[in-house]
């Protein structure tokens, strides 16, 4: 029985180790807190519309919305990767979070922007 291994090649990392970013924030730079995040989504972008939900005293629900911000689906997935990821640290350092009930019972409403074809 032949107990050599083919040695297997790793890929080699031909990048630049990356350099420390140079944050700049821009005199229009606005910080919020919402707690409201309406997605729509099209074929080549994502758009977040962010709000504060609010119920009025009458009983009404009130969504006002703050910013809305468009990213590529690509930008999309990787957002949900890295806030999935940041969400699991959280839990594994402080603690679990649980889901709202009205999370639990409802699925999330999807709006998705359809185009018409043209010749």
């Amino acid at each position: 029985m032949n107990t050599k291994r083919k040695q297997q090649k790793q890929p080699v990392n031909t990048q630049p180790a990356p350099k420390m970013r140079e944050i700049v924030v821009d005199e229009n730079h606005k910080t919020f807190y919402v707690n409201s995040v309406q997605i729509q989504q099209s074929l080549y972008d994502f758009k977040l519309i962010f709000g504060l939900f609010d119920t009025l005293p009458n009983g009404k629900t009130q969504i006002t919305n703050l910013e809305t911000i468009l990213i590529s689906p690509q930008h999309a997935k990787e957002l949900a990767n890295v806030l999935t990821e940041n969400v699991r640290l959280y839990e594994e350092n402080f603690m679990p979070l649980p889901m709202p009930i009205s999370t639990l019972e409802t699925k999330p409403e999807i709006l998705i922007e359809t185009f018409p074809e043209t010749d």
